[in-house]
């Protein structure tokens, strides 16, 4: 670089044209992009012709900018890492040098680490978000001006850059100099949150052990670190973030919906999650505000492993939601079959006598029946046939036939007979009238077969004719 560069001048090159990036065609945008630069200076002492120190290209980066994001020092250390020739080792340390010193020729001679290019970061943003520490750290010990950047969020902070990157040792450069560490983006989101959402223990664990809270909310969810940790499956941080012990209730924080970090490991399947939620006292019974628990949840995903370790630390089977939903009652919509099974099985030996119906007096036959789970519906009926009678008189027959399930629709008529083909919900509608008012053809030839009123009229009088050619179901007709 240094023989071209002298062969570049003493031919009268301009070494003030740009290239299309506005960055000086002299610099160059390979590896250690201002050491001849700095050599030129050095050598020319300011040679009129080289670029002022603080210009910038069309990014508004300075050289400044490009010296702090140098990489120089990680890759040195990596390519080292990998390899077992000992001559790698100054080469290490030459590129170790060279990087340093480039950074210091400029601040040495006017380089103002104050200004920002056209995103608002400046060089102490660039060492940070490139995981310099010695950069850093340079640019903190000859720049008091640079304190100031270290702690502007605009537009985000050095320490979430480092964070976000998982930079360990410029996170501990940077924990150590700021006061606040808990200072949040436009998002709302905390250093540790970032670290916690990318899954870098070795981040969290610097930032917990500098006093990082584990309880500022970001702004949209309100999450905290430990939702982002538990929906994510990021146990080793998630433990680390409870044993900051910056509150005892610390596993039952919960978010805008009124989820707690148990809830959101649940819902993501992350059993370790879980596990370690539950032996540090998250509550098994929280309620978020439909008043649906983890056990509800549980049942919607379908992880037994999950579902095993709330009702081994006594979560409450038959706990009801805001309309009186139980686990039972989502388990029979979703399946599988078993997760419905060992929640009936909880169920009994909780309270055998409890109906099982929700506040609008429907079962979770009701919910098989329409969501079409024949092999939950056939559980059920082994488990209580007549259950449907404590609840709604809109049966699990009338359920399958207005949403077209021909199979539940046909386990339950062989299962109870002409009993519930004939039998009227609070308006006088028969399974009849819903398949009609559904345009539901095979619904309607099945009830035929066993034995359906075809003219019977609900309280207004209407046939299951009438209601089929009053929505224009020709094939019902």
């Amino acid at each position: 670089n240094v023989e071209c560069l002298n062969l570049l001048l003493s031919s009268g090159a301009d070494l003030r044209r740009r290239d299309k990036f506005g960055r000086w065609v002299c610099c160059g945008l390979a590896e250690g992009l201002l050491r001849p630069l700095a050599w030129l200076w050095v050598r020319t002492v300011r040679c009129p012709w080289l670029p002022a120190i603080n210009e910038a290209d069309c990014k508004g980066c300075t050289p400044l900018h490009y010296a702090a994001a140098s990489d120089t020092y990680r890759r040195a250390e990596t390519h080292s890492g990998n390899s077992h020739d000992s001559d790698e080792e100054p080469l290490k340390e030459s590129r170790l040098k060279e990087a340093f010193f480039c950074l210091e020729f400029l601040l040495d001679n006017g380089a103002d680490p104050s200004l920002r290019d056209k995103q608002g970061y400046t060089a102490v943003h660039y060492a940070a978000a490139y995981g310099n520490r010695q950069n850093l750290e340079l640019l903190l010990e000859m720049s008091f001006n640079c304190l100031e950047d270290v702690e502007s969020t605009v537009p985000v902070s050095p320490l979430h850059l480092a964070a976000y990157n998982g930079h360990c040792e410029a996170l501990k450069t940077l924990a150590e100099t700021l006061v606040n560490l808990d200072v949040r983006d436009h998002k709302g989101r905390t250093a540790l949150y970032l670290a916690t959402e990318r899954g870098s223990t070795e981040s969290v664990e610097v930032l917990t052990s500098h006093g990082a809270s584990a309880l500022v909310k970001e702004r949209k969810r309100k999450w905290t670190p430990l939702h982002a940790a538990a929906a994510n499956g990021n146990t080793d941080s998630l433990h680390l973030l409870i044993d900051s012990g910056e509150r005892a209730d610390i596993t039952d924080v919960m978010d805008i919906h009124g989820q707690t970090p148990l809830m959101l490991a649940i819902m993501n399947g992350h059993v370790d999650c879980v596990h370690l939620l539950l032996e540090k006292g998250s509550t098994a019974d929280a309620a978020d505000k439909r008043g649906r628990t983890a056990l509800h949840r549980g049942a919607v995903t379908g992880c037994e492993d999950c579902l095993a370790a709330l009702l081994d630390h006594d979560a409450f089977v038959l706990c009801r939601d805001f309309k009186g939903r139980t686990p039972i009652h989502f388990a029979s919509a979703c399946g599988p079959l078993e997760i419905l099974r060992t929640l009936l099985q909880a169920a009994l030996s909780t309270d055998p006598l409890d109906s099982g119906v929700d506040y609008s007096g429907y079962s979770p036959m009701h919910w098989a029946s329409y969501s079409g789970h024949e092999d939950c519906l056939e559980l059920l009926l082994e488990h209580n046939p007549f259950a449907y009678l404590e609840g709604n008189p809109f049966t699990p027959l009338h359920c399958a036939v207005i949403n077209n399930q021909d199979g539940t629709a046909e386990m339950l008529v062989e299962a109870l007979g002409a009993k519930i083909v004939n039998s009227r919900d609070a308006k006088g509608r028969t399974p009849f009238h819903a398949a009609a008012f559904a345009d539901n053809v095979h619904g309607l030839q099945l009830l035929l077969r066993h034995q359906a009123e075809v003219d019977t009229t609900d309280k207004l009088g209407r046939t299951p004719l009438m209601m089929a050619s009053e929505n224009g179901h020709t094939a019902a007709v």
